[in-house]
């Protein structure tokens, strides 16, 4: 279609494919989220409202591809100090991200494992600590990318966000980011094996079936797995993706499947959010379940 430095890399190819996926995901999205934030009635569950927030970092991060993605096709530089910005959302959405997702693992962890305990770490002041915890973290990483020693911008060559490498802080970033992110996926994934375990120990016994129950494991572990995928193509992407343009596009374009996998995932998976989506778009007439499926032997807190 058209490579801007003749060098065989399709640069409109690239732009469109970020823009429209970005931009589609982004449309579910915000359905999605008007969907949980306006029928309390069905979404009121602790589970929901920290889908809600992890959905809000997600569209932060899509918002930031998709401005990425016309500045690809338009062969346009912002400006230094919006892309810094931009950059610093970016960025402080992805932290923020991770903190959420944490937060949902240990949530499904409490609710197979600890059922009887739900209600202690569950209640509204710990709920509300938790979501404010990830704002936080959101808000300090945005100041700290404001500085003059780290940046997060937009090259519209390589199609992608990455750190600034020409200031004193992207190493000492870079790292930090890591640590953090690898501490808090290590976390989740011992909690994730821990569900797994239970829910082998659980066959066989009355618990609402084995549809529902690897149903939960999947929605809660899909986009877990799928981001240990993206955290390990960063880092060796080199041993395997071309010496070209590619590499940096399919860096970026990893990011950008993970913040679009979770409304994809509710919708094929969590039938209530499927139900409540269509009858939003007014695609359904039939009712919503309410909220999740009473489950036997200490799983009340599944999601449908």
């Amino acid at each position: 279609m058209g490579s801007f430095l003749n060098d065989g890399v399709d640069d409109v190819l690239c732009g469109c494919l970020t823009v429209g996926f970005a931009g589609s995901f982004l449309a579910i999205y915000v359905v999605i989220l008007f969907v949980l934030k306006f029928k309390r009635d069905k979404f009121s569950a602790p589970i929901y409202k920290q889908m809600f927030n992890l959905g809000i970092t997600d569209c932060i991060q899509l918002s930031m591809h998709f401005i990425g993605g016309i500045c690809t096709l338009a062969q346009y530089d912002m400006p230094s100090n919006v892309n810094k910005i931009l950059g610093g959302l970016a960025s402080g959405a992805w932290f923020a991200w991770n903190i959420f997702s944490f937060s949902i693992a240990l949530n499904r962890f409490i609710a197979f494992c600890y059922d009887k305990y739900y209600d202690v770490f569950y209640s509204k002041r710990i709920l509300q600590g938790q979501l404010i915890t990830g704002w936080v973290v959101m808000t300090l990483i945005l100041a700290v990318y404001l500085t003059p020693y780290c940046s997060m911008l937009y090259y519209r060559y390589n199609f992608s966000w990455r750190y600034d490498p020409t200031v004193s802080g992207e190493v000492i970033i870079a790292n930090v980011e890591f640590v953090y992110v690898t501490t808090l996926l290590s976390i989740s994934g011992i909690g994730y094996l821990c569900i797994a375990i239970k829910i082998i120990s659980m066959r066989g016994k009355t618990i609402g079936g084995k549809r529902h129950e690897m149903r939960v494991l999947i929605q809660a572990a899909y986009v877990y797995f799928y981001t240990i995928l993206t955290r390990l193509h960063w880092q060796f992407y080199y041993k395997y993706m071309p010496d070209n343009r590619y590499s940096a596009f399919s860096c970026n374009f990893v990011w950008l499947l993970n913040s679009g996998m979770t409304p994809m995932i509710c919708l094929g998976i969590n039938k209530t959010i499927q139900t409540a989506f269509l009858q939003f778009l007014h695609l359904s007439t039939s009712k919503s379940p309410i909220v999740a499926p009473v489950l036997h032997t200490g799983s009340s807190r599944l999601l449908n």
